[in-house]
């Protein structure tokens, strides 16, 4: 899984639907001097932050479910207002909460916090969670001398 692809994908999406309300959506960028503070346009940050495993699945081959946690960085000069913190945070929620990112299950809305204030910028953080699988690529060399599995019985308890 690329979360990198996945950064900008999210990333895509909010600024199509934001750009037009005058906000700006980014992916986290490579380096701190790309990363400059917004001037009249509040901005939404999109940063992989996590992946969570849960213990792997096997009959045979591997898998396991993992959630993934994507940050949002929102900055912005107002606290309050059609510019203001308050109404990106809203519009953030109301475009991602069951957005669904490429080959996971739909995002949810996990967590949003004040950050600082800090040189007459706001900055919040919100998290956002989804739900995908990994397992292991098929590779017909591997494992070839296994027996297939013929029956598989389940007992009530």
């Amino acid at each position: 899984m690329d979360y990198g692809a996945l950064e900008i994908e999210i990333a895509n999406r909010l600024q199509q639907k934001l750009q037009p309300q005058g906000f700006d959506a980014i992916p986290l960028p490579e380096t701190q001097a790309e990363y400059s503070k917004p001037f009249t346009n509040g901005r939404a940050t999109v940063a992989f932050t996590s992946a969570k495993l849960d213990d792997p699945q096997s009959t045979g081959e591997i898998s396991q479910y993992i959630v993934v946690t994507f940050s949002l960085s929102l900055q912005s000069r107002f606290l309050r207002g059609e510019k203001g913190i308050h109404q990106l945070s809203q519009l953030v929620k109301q475009y991602l909460l069951g957005f669904r990112p490429t080959d996971c299950d739909r995002l949810y809305h996990v967590s949003h916090e004040f950050v600082r204030y800090e040189d007459g910028v706001w900055e919040h953080v919100m998290d956002f969670e989804a739900k995908t699988l990994w397992a292991q690529g098929i590779d017909d060399q591997d494992d070839e001398d296994l027996p297939l599995l013929k029956r598989l019985d389940f007992e009530e308890k």
